[in-house]
This record gives C-alpha cells, structure tokens and sequence, in this order.
C-alpha cells in the first residue's frame, strides 16, 4: 500500500497544532504499519527546513510557499493532485490539475 500525506499547509515552527498532529501521525504510521510505502508532500518552506517527514520513502515538493494563502490552495488545488497521481505511477514527482484526485484520498480525525 502507498499512502500520500499532504502536508503542504505545514510551515515549520508556525502551524501549531496542525503540526505536531502531523508529526504525530508520521510517527505512529511508520510504528503500527511498517509495511506502508508513505511520501510526503511538502511545501518549499517544509522542504527547507526538514521534519520527520525526512524518514519518510519519499519526499515530494509541491513548489508554493505555504505562507501565502493563494499559494497554499493553489497548491492543494492545482498541483497536489498531479503530484500524487505521477507518485502513485511511479513516474518523476519533482515536477510540477484537476481539483478532483484520481486516486483514494481520505481525512483523519
């Protein structure tokens, strides 16, 4: 199984809650499900200053600076899902769509 985890609203140091959570999450996938193939999706700010995403199988930059609300969606919106559907194939994902993804997607709670 491969599984994306869109990350992109992370700025390092400044989302709060949002982070740790995803830190978290990143944590606790890789000690119950080992077997799971998981890429990140980071921003230029996240890619700069590194996280726990690192460990990670891989490491995708969508190219938008997170602190700019219109980048940020545009980003989620526009290249994310290129991004996932050229990681999900196995092509290039250093690259830079539909708002709609043509892969599983889902949200935690």
């Amino acid at each position: 199984m491969h599984v994306g985890l869109n990350l992109v609203f992370l700025v390092p140091g400044e989302t709060g809650g949002m982070e740790v959570y995803a830190r978290e999450l990143i944590r606790a996938l890789r000690a119950e499900r080992p077997d799971i193939r998981l890429t990140a999706f980071v921003n230029r700010e996240a890619l700069r200053a590194g996280g726990v995403w690192e460990e990670l199988d891989a490491v995708v930059e969508v190219p938008v600076h997170a602190r700019n609300r219109i980048e940020w969606v545009r980003g989620e919106q526009v290249l994310l899902p290129r991004l996932a559907r050229r990681a999900a194939s196995g092509t290039s994902t250093r690259i830079p769509s539909p708002r709609t993804p043509k892969c599983a997607s889902g949200t935690t709670r």
